[in-house]
């Protein structure tokens, strides 16, 4: 037996074992290449999944705003109703305390009588 392997069958094995490696390589290789697809189509699926919310937030955001201006807007017109209401009822108040005071005043009793007097005057006739 000899214990060194002859150059010849040295040359084969080493030529096997460079096929072997070269194949093993490629494979891997192809494998790399279709995870790395696999990555790039993942990628592009979530940033356009995150274009998608970004666009929809700015949508709701967008219209958010709105409402809140027309929520504004319908405080004021709510304010500005209540105010003109409190001012009528002011007004409404005084006028009915002016016409108490004169309905009270001795004038007005006095005119009143005279109304009195007079429609019985002409009752007469």
């Amino acid at each position: 037996m000899n214990a060194h392997p002859t150059p010849v069958g040295a040359a084969a094995d080493h030529a096997d074992a460079v096929d072997v490696l070269s194949d093993l390589l490629a494979q891997q290789a192809q494998e790399i290449r279709r995870l790395s697809e696999e990555l790039v189509a993942s990628y592009e699926k979530e940033i356009r999944f995150f274009q998608n919310l970004e666009s929809r937030d700015e949508q709701l955001k967008t219209q958010e705003r709105t409402y809140l201006k027309k929520v504004w807007w319908l405080e004021s017109e709510l304010r500005k109703t209540r105010e003109e209401r409190d001012a009528a009822r002011e007004e409404r108040d005084a006028a009915r305390e002016q016409w108490e005071r004169t309905r009270a005043s001795r004038t007005f009793r006095l005119q009143r009588r005279v109304w009195k007097l007079r429609k019985a005057v002409r009752s007469w006739r």
